[in-house]
Parts: C-alpha cells; sequence; structure tokens
C-alpha cells in the first residue's frame, strides 16, 4: 500500500514547505507505508520544488483524470 498526499493550503502552515512536511509526517506516523507519494502535473514548476525539499524524487510518469502526472516519492524513514 503507497499513500498519496494531497496538500490544501492551511492558515496553519506558513509555507507549501511546512504544509508537505506535516503531511508526509502525519503519513507516515500513521498508516506506516513503506512510501508516501504525491501526484504533481510536469508543468508545475513550483510544486515540484516543494516535493524535492521534502526528499521526494520523480519516480515515473502517469495518467490521472485524463492528465499527465509526475509521481514524486519518499520511501519510509523506518524502512530505510
Amino acid at each position: 500500500m503507497h499513500l498519496a498526499t494531497a496538500r490544501l493550503q492551511l492558515r496553519t502552515h506558513r509555507s507549501p514547505g511546512q504544509a508537505g512536511m506535516a503531511i508526509r509526517d502525519y503519513a507516515f506516523r500513521a498508516g506506516a507505508p513503506p512510501r508516501v507519494i504525491s501526484l504533481i502535473r510536469p508543468e508545475n514548476g513550483p510544486s515540484q520544488r516543494v516535493a524535492r525539499r521534502l526528499g521526494m524524487e520523480p519516480a515515473e510518469l502517469v495518467q490521472f483524470a485524463g492528465l499527465d502526472h509526475l509521481v514524486f516519492s519518499v520511501r519510509s524513514p523506518a524502512r530505510a
């Protein structure tokens, strides 16, 4: 099983990086998956930069909702 992250800019977080880090860390604590993924459109450079800062790397290109998305993923620190 893999968990996919979704991010909404929350008022409790000052930046997309802080929100993304909170979501990533929660996913690893809550479900203990081997990896967490994030689907990001190829033209969305800012989200790709945030994903890379969170330790995610692009793995593959997939179709989701009829559009191309890059799959960024990070492995669980407990399984590294």
